[in-house]
């Protein structure tokens, strides 16, 4: 048995030294936590790291290291350089915080190196994409950069999982060589304290993107000295310049916050300051320092932008609080970009904003952009006396366009309570292009509420805008005034509560829908639209094709009602002129001048008590080039019908017989369409009888005279009536002779005088 035992050993030790050794081997991540790898046999550590393989995941239990790290550069480089947490290659890590988590010391961040040539980084993954989540804390004060990555992002958006990130370090702090993100409930806070170009709070090479109203981000540089190294500032100069805390110095300028790309904040605060504790070396002395710089900025949701640059009483060169370039500033909602510079000198170009590569600031959507220099009390607070140059760039999100006459005076906001109006004449009225097209990359439409007064307002508008919705209240009088050469377009409607609006030029206007209650004015123009049943049209000119409501007026209160006409001959041209009416209140004219008086080629809509209550449409054709025909073309309302026609309004008849039985009624008609008793006026006929050529006046003045009780002596009877037409252009005035004959129709019966055989009588 034992034998056996023994044999069983010996066979597995054979087995196991003909094995390969990589069946075992360990497979590294390229993490070190430490001086401590990553590894398949090495996922936890009683330090405080635990790593999930699956999510790629380093979870930091409170975790504490200051000066054991993994070695950065060569082993015979000097200061020696360590990554507290140190990420190998291109990969990405999520770092999940738990409790408070601290890297570094606190002296580091005042110094390029220990006593030992030591220089530590945070999280040093040049190569990596790094996201710290989790609802704990990560400090690390450093000599290095604090946090040292390809793509970085903080925070998961969560309340619940709040982010806390706080570095400081003596060189640049955050460097991102890409792209950057802070997600809402995270708050970051990195200060760079190095006494050179390059050091920035955080740094970013591509875009910043800071998104939700519970975020804050602050980037410093301090400029500070080392300690015991400075004798003449004015001549200063770090011992360690290139090497050590330097080795990530970025870009050529010292910033709170340095972004290459955009900066885009989104409901968050971001602030960016400079606090000089020393001035800039000469070598130095032409490069920029800035609070906050950017190549272009967004602002979202009320979003803060702050730049701050805290210099000595003596300032150096080109100082601002905020710079921006290339895309400048873009507002895209509320917000705010505020820029301080301590002390200024203009002619060391030394201001609190600066703006370069020609762009201009802009807003998107229902916003006012305001500027000030005005630094207010809590923007003050790293300033002792204040700032020398302030500048603040603000929005508002505009309600609507509000109009008003104020005791006389007019006055225009685009807010309800007209906290932030203008004023302007009464007399010469408002240019809606002025208040409507502000500065805006769209066509954002907005309500024109007019208050109260006698308001006159031009609506010509930009091409391409849209006409907006117009509302008029109660005891206000909106006078529209229009270009005659031109055609408006509403796509919104005019609401009237209890308000009214006037037309008051010739103008060819669509689309119009008036809606509400209160009363429409017109008196001369070419309108195409809706009435709602409770708008008062008064009318006294122009062409409306309107709905009839039942509710139009004169100008004098009369009810007048919508006729439709038909100028024949008028189609394919353009005409302007002006209609010729019968009767009060219009006495002479129903004026259309100096605009097209037809629809559709050939329609004409007019508002009359009746049909018959115009003569006809006095026109003139437009040329082609804008001009006017030297000779007028005079459309004449057809008797009876609504047909206008360049010619008498009527068909003569110059001769008839009539063949008529004993006691017959005869009318005698001159003309086939007769006038009705309005047009009895352009026409007089004078009536004869006639015997033997001899004519006798007869007692009759109508188109028609009525002949009764024919009898046998009234057999071939002649009849004459001289017409008269005397219409309102006298080129188609006409005469003429109507002649009427009248036979009595009475059979009477003989006797043949002859008989023929097989034949009926």
């Amino acid at each position: 048995m034992k034998k056996r035992l023994l044999s069983i050993i010996l066979t597995l030790c054979m087995v196991m030294s003909i094995t390969p050794l990589n069946a075992f081997a360990v497979t590294e991540y390229g993490i070190w936590i430490g001086e401590e790898q990553v590894t398949s046999d090495k996922t936890w550590s009683k330090q405080g790291w635990k790593y999930d393989i699956q999510s790629k995941t380093l979870t930091l239990l409170g975790y504490n290291m200051a000066t054991i790290g993994k070695r950065i550069n060569g082993n015979s480089e000097r200061p020696s350089r360590f990554g507290l947490i140190y990420v190998e290659g291109e990969q990405d890590l999520n770092i999940k915080l738990v409790g408070s988590i601290d890297l570094g010391d606190s002296p580091f961040s005042s110094q390029a190196a220990t006593k030992y040539n030591e220089s530590y980084s945070g999280i040093y993954a040049p190569d990596s994409n790094i996201t710290i989540i989790g609802d704990g804390t990560f400090s690390a004060v450093t000599h290095d950069a604090a946090i040292y990555c390809s793509n970085l992002t903080i925070g998961d958006g969560t309340e619940q999982n709040a982010t806390n990130v706080s570095c400081e370090s003596f060189g640049a702090c955050i460097i991102v060589k890409y792209n950057m993100i802070v997600n809402d409930y995270s708050t970051v806070w990195a200060c760079a304290n190095g006494p050179t170009v390059g050091m920035n709070g955080i740094y970013v090479e591509g875009s910043l993107y800071v998104n939700g109203t519970n975020t804050t981000v602050e980037g410093r540089a301090t400029y500070r000295p080392v300690k015991g190294e400075c004798t003449n500032y004015t001549h200063y100069r770090p011992k360690n310049l290139t090497s050590g805390g330097y080795f990530n110095n970025a870009g050529s300028t010292i910033a709170g916050i340095m972004v290459y790309g955009i900066l885009t904040v989104d409901g968050s605060k971001v602030e960016g300051n400079v606090f000089k504790e020393i001035y800039k070396p000469q070598e130095y002395d032409s490069e920029y320092t800035s609070g906050l710089e950017a190549g272009g900025i967004v602002i979202k949701n009320n979003a803060t932008v702050e730049g701050r640059n805290i210099n000595p009483s003596t300032p150096g060169f080109m100082e601002y609080g905020v710079q921006v370039h290339h895309y400048a500033i873009k507002f895209l909602g509320r917000g705010r970009v505020r820029a301080g510079t301590e002390y200024v000198d203009y002619e060391s170009v030394n201001r609190g904003f600066r703006k370069s590569g020609g762009n201009e600031i802009t807003v998107s959507g229902r916003l006012k952009l305001y500027e000030s220099d005005t630094c207010p009390a809590d923007f003050k607070k790293f300033a002792q006396y204040g700032f020398g140059g302030y500048t603040e760039y603000y929005t508002e999100n505009m309600d609507d366009i509000y109009i008003k006459d104020d005791n006389g005076r007019g006055k225009m906001s685009y807010f309800k309570d007209m906290h932030d109006y203008e004023t302007f004449y009464l007399a010469s009225g408002i240019d809606l292009k002025d208040i409507y097209e502000i500065d805006l990359d769209t066509n954002v439409p907005f309500d024109v509420n007019i208050l109260s007064g006698d308001i006159k307002m031009n609506i010509d508008i930009k091409s391409g805008f849209e006409l907006p919705k117009i509302i008029v209240y109660d005891g206000a009088t909106l006078k529209l005034k229009t270009s005659p050469d031109k055609t408006y377009n509403f796509t919104y409607p005019i609401e009237l509560k209890g308000g009214t609006i006037e037309f008051t030029n010739s103008a060819i206007v669509r689309g119009l829908n008036i809606v509400g209650e209160g009363k429409v004015i017109i008196d001369s123009g070419n309108y195409s639209g809706t009435l709602g049943d409770n708008v008062i049209l008064q009318i006294s000119g122009g062409s409306a094709d309107f709905n009839d409501n039942g509710k139009a007026v004169d100008a004098k209160g009369n009810s007048v009602h919508k006729y439709t006409y038909v100028a024949r001959g008028a189609d394919g041209n353009e005409f302007i002129g002006s209609a010729n009416t019968r009767q009060p209140p219009y006495d002479d004219f129903y004026g259309y001048n100096r605009s097209e008086i037809f629809h559709d080629g050939n329609k004409l809509h007019l508002w009359l008590k009746s049909q018959d209550s115009i003569y006809g449409v006095n026109a003139f054709k437009i040329k082609a080039d804008g001009t006017l025909e030297d000779e007028n073309t005079y459309f004449n309302l057809r008797y009876g019908t609504n047909i206008l026609e360049h010619r008498i309004p009527f068909d003569p008849i110059t001769l008839k017989y009539f063949v008529v039985k004993k006691n017959d009624v005869v009318t005698l008609k001159t003309m086939e369409n007769e006038p009705s008793s309005l047009q009895d006026s352009d026409i007089r006929v004078e009536w004869y009888s006639v015997e033997n050529d001899k004519r006798t006046k007869i007692n009759a003045h109508g188109t028609s005279m009525y002949v009764g009780r024919m009898g046998n002596s009234d057999n071939g009877t002649h009849y004459q009536a001289d017409v008269y037409y005397l219409g309102w252009d006298s080129k188609l005035n006409h005469s003429y002779t109507y002649d009427a004959y009248i036979f009595i129709d009475e059979p009477v019966f003989t006797a043949p005088d002859k008989f023929h055989l097989d034949k009926k009588a």
